[in-house]
């Protein structure tokens, strides 16, 4: 990317330079005197004049539009809307992997899985509506501090396309799907966390049973680890 960018700038750099010489040249000679011997042996003076002054409307208009051919093509590469999309899903993986790393410290000290209510008071989060407010369940959707997510969700909230909020998903014991329905016991230990891509109908899914990230299908299918 950084050598495309770097050969287009040259390209432009040389045709302005090309033109700007092919205007200079001239101009140097119209403020030079030259002297030389005549045959007489006197010295004479001869002066360059040049009728052409400064860039024609025809050239300027040339170099304009090849910046703007130019121009289309590097947007056209970099693509600063996948670009942007790209580090959004950066950072609402980030926040899944810290949610992460928050809820095993939990297991870890007390050999289950949050519900509702500790998971949540556990993160930097704050639920949605009445979700993630009840004891002895772990199904419920939450936003996070910092790292909104996109504003295109189904009804649901958390997957799917629509013009709702999207939230985050924690969701209790192992499934391969992000999709499926959560559920928490005393004994559980394992969890998922989901939250749907930028950019595209996506779902990351975090599984605490491999803890691994996974890329899955807008339906929750055809997961792939990352």
């Amino acid at each position: 990317m950084g050598l495309l960018i770097t050969s287009l700038t040259s390209e432009i750099v040389n045709l302005i330079l090309i033109l700007a010489m092919n205007r200079m040249l001239p101009n140097y000679f119209d403020s030079k005197k030259i002297s030389y011997t005549n045959m007489k042996g006197g010295v004479d003076n001869m002066t360059f004049k040049s009728s052409q002054k400064g860039f024609t409307l025809i050239e300027l208009l040339i170099v304009i539009i090849i910046i703007g051919i130019l121009a289309g093509v590097l947007i056209a590469v970099i693509n600063p809307t996948a670009q942007q999309n790209r580090a959004r899903d950066a950072v609402v993986r980030s926040a899944i992997n810290k949610i992460a790393l928050s809820t095993n410290s939990y297991i870890s000290a007390y050999g289950r899985i949050p519900d509702e209510v500790e998971f949540l008071g556990g993160i930097e989060a704050t639920g949605f509506g009445a979700d993630c407010a009840t004891a002895t369940t772990a199904d419920c959707r939450f936003e996070v501090n910092n790292s909104p997510l996109s504003a295109f969700c189904a009804t649901l909230n958390y997957y799917g396309t629509g013009t709702t909020q999207c939230y985050y998903r924690y969701a209790g014991t192992d499934n391969a799907s992000p999709v499926a329905a959560g559920a928490w016991t005393a004994t559980t230990t394992d969890y998922r966390l989901v939250a749907r891509a930028y950019g595209s109908p996506n779902l990351f899914m975090y599984k605490s049973l491999d803890s691994k990230m996974y890329l899955c299908g807008a339906t929750g299918l055809n997961c792939a680890a990352l």
